[in-house]
């Protein structure tokens, strides 16, 4: 798979990041497993599905039906998910809209509990893009949005080209196999390994990174004109 991996390097237009274990240091899902007492059927699913050893079809509805989470754990996992941001991941945003880059968040987690992610991290809510889940009257689960391509294999690369202006040039950086999906946009992937290292990620990222400080990003994002400009070093 590398060798189909190209790799311009910036300036990019547009920053596409995946949330769980690379802008916040916990996978959602697992989390919800984890509370839910779930963890042992649970978290081999997502660890196959990361590794790309399980169609993400399969298993998205597989966790969903095993965890069916109410609107009280999905506010728990909200919580977790701001208590959880990747050590830089606030001043890595900042610098990169200093620079007057777009930054979306692409992640099949759940829509509802990664929203209040845009105020840590002052990105607008229509550039979160997630499962959306749905609730019974009474809180309890109902479904999901079964229908999204972010629940589905390869769709990370479809959100990419929908967001993408003609003739723009963007990065997409993430943890996971279906993340290096998101390079059939045309895109560059750069692999972040400073949560989980994944060995077939590694292994097949053109540029790939395991600082721990997600900010130590910035020179693989930013020309170094464009990094003057910000002001903004990565030990900062």
């Amino acid at each position: 798979m590398k060798e189909a991996l190209t790799h311009r390097g910036p300036p990019y237009d547009r920053l596409f990041f995946d949330c769980d274990s690379t802008l916040c240091s916990i996978e959602g899902l697992d989390a919800l497993g984890n509370r839910a007492g779930f963890a042992a059927e649970l978290i081999p699913i997502t660890q196959a599905a990361m590794e790309g050893r399980l169609d993400l079809t399969t298993a998205y509805a597989e966790r969903l039906a095993l965890l069916q989470p109410d609107q009280t754990a999905v506010d728990w996992l909200t919580r977790q998910y701001q208590e959880c941001l990747t050590p830089g991941a606030v001043a890595l945003v900042n610098a990169l809209q200093q620079a007057g880059k777009q930054v979306h968040i692409i992640s099949g987690g759940i829509l509802q509990a990664l929203l209040p992610l845009a105020a840590p991290l002052n990105i607008p809510i229509t550039h979160i893009h997630a499962v959306s889940l749905q609730f019974n009257g009474d809180g309890s689960y109902n479904n999901y949005d079964a229908a999204s391509p972010l629940c589905q294999q390869h769709g990370k690369a479809v959100i990419c080209r929908q967001l993408l202006g003609n003739g723009e040039h963007g990065a997409f950086i993430g943890d996971g196999i279906t993340d290096l999906e998101a390079a059939a946009a045309g895109i560059d992937f750069i692999g972040f390994g400073g949560v989980v290292r994944r060995s077939r990620v590694e292994a097949a990222a053109t540029v790939y990174s395991s600082e721990s400080d997600i900010s130590r990003l910035l020179p693989l994002l930013l020309t170094p004109a464009e990094l003057q400009r910000t002001g903004f070093s990565p030990q900062d």
